[in-house]
């Protein structure tokens, strides 16, 4: 292991990792020599459903939304284009419910999807775009995150089964 000094930081480093040291952390990493699956085989290709929304009017809903959630965190999307209804509904016995209708462009099925409301709420810091993209791909099946003017970042979010 070769050791560098630099100030008030240390590097030490390897072949495969390396190693930073300061006065208040140390930060590892290491290179995996491994074959990883290719990640565009488990994004949908066909979706059945899209939702165009404002990211602050989304994450002002999540945020209100995580007080009413269960022990899973599980939230409730409802998408009726037919109906132009977006919703989305939260429901706790200790705590009680909360449900609340957004104002979005919807296109495709009406489809009821539950999630993870922590999952969802944990991309918008990544995403730059002032509008969002929620792309479904059908009942119990995955949903893609996107930033309508950026298509350079895409997040995955499993369904949660009731």
């Amino acid at each position: 292991m070769i050791e560098s000094v630099k100030g008030d930081i240390r590097v030490f480093f390897d072949k495969n990792q390396i190693g930073i040291e300061g006065k208040d952390f140390y930060l590892m990493s290491r290179v995996i020599d491994a074959t990883f699956p290719d990640y565009r085989q488990i994004l949908p290709k066909l979706f059945v459903s899209e939702v165009i929304v404002l990211k602050q009017d989304i994450s002002d809903t999540l945020k209100t939304a995580q007080v009413f959630t269960d022990k899973f965190n599980q939230l409730s999307f409802s998408v009726h284009p037919s109906e132009k209804i977006f919703t989305l509904s939260t429901r706790n016995s200790e705590v009680g419910e909360f449900k609340s209708g957004i104002d979005a462009t919807l296109s495709g099925q009406d489809i009821d999807i539950n999630f993870n409301y922590r999952y969802v709420l944990d991309c918008l810091s990544s995403i730059e775009a002032d509008s969002l993209s929620f792309s479904l791909s059908g009942p119990n099946k995955p949903m893609v995150v996107r930033g309508v003017s950026d298509k350079t970042f895409t997040y995955l979010v499993m369904p949660m089964n009731r």
